[in-house]
């Protein structure tokens, strides 16, 4: 009798210890949630009024909110890959119970944190020269004419790089909001937890919680293969992004 009371003890601290792994991951993509969020309200907006990556460059700031790291060990998920889905049959590898797929979303965000210091830094050298010219607002060709065509090629693309991955990413991050608690919960005995934890989970206005999501308005990339004098299939390529490719 007792050694039965200590094995629920014991299976009852596992499962209490699972669910405080995947709410602690669950919170940390929240964060990831609020963070993308308001990086995109300084741009969709202005951006989304057009598709020539002429405009659109200039309506994107520089981007000043920090984004650190977010750091986790996906092994603590290892429970969540049943021994029915665990084969990486291609249905698996397309839910929230692919701790793969878990891993490529965060490294996915933490390199947004990389793209964002680049593109700052390369607009920062034309703002510079704005600002000593005394210069309050030009267009595409004078600020080809300023800092030469190459410097503003290249924070065009970061510009449009940049745009694709947040998109692909929120939306990915809303999918893991709406659908790993489920996964959770089905992965555990609930009985154990019961007046001990909760799994936390995310509320979304709509049943689908990509509708929240409109992506910026696609770019041109007939007027993006001119500008760069390259195939509009080899700047498309160049340009889109993980996600995007995944889902067509």
């Amino acid at each position: 009798m007792a050694i039965k009371i200590f094995e629920k003890q014991e299976k009852t601290k596992g499962t209490i210890n699972k669910v405080n792994s995947a709410n602690e991951l669950f919170i940390k993509v929240m964060f990831i949630h609020i963070k993308l969020v308001a990086i995109r309200q300084n741009y969709y907006e202005n951006v989304n009024k057009s598709s020539d990556p002429r405009y659109r460059w200039m309506k994107m700031p520089s981007i000043m909110m920090d984004i650190e790291k977010i750091e986790f060990n996906l092994s603590r998920m290892s429970f969540i890959a049943t021994e029915k889905t665990a084969n990486l049959s291609l249905e698996y590898s397309a839910t929230w119970q692919n701790v793969i797929r878990i891993g490529v979303m965060i490294a996915n965000y933490n390199h947004i944190g990389e793209l964002i210091n680049i593109r700052n830094g390369a607009l920062h050298e034309f703002e510079s020269v704005l600002l000593a010219k005394k210069i309050d607002k030009c267009d595409y060709k004078t600020a080809c004419y300023l800092v030469g065509e190459a410097s503003i090629l290249r924070v065009i693309q970061l510009t449009e790089h940049l745009i694709l991955v947040i998109d692909d990413i929120l939306i990915e991050v809303n999918s893991f909001l709406k659908s790993f608690p489920q996964c959770v919960l089905d992965s555990v005995d609930s009985k154990l937890i019961k007046n001990h934890e909760s799994i936390l989970s995310f509320t979304f206005f709509s049943d689908n919680p990509n509708k929240k999501i409109k992506r910026v308005v696609e770019v041109d990339y007939q007027i993006m293969a001119k500008i760069f004098n390259e195939d509009e299939a080899i700047i498309t390529e160049n340009t889109e992004t993980f996600y995007n490719k995944r889902a067509t």
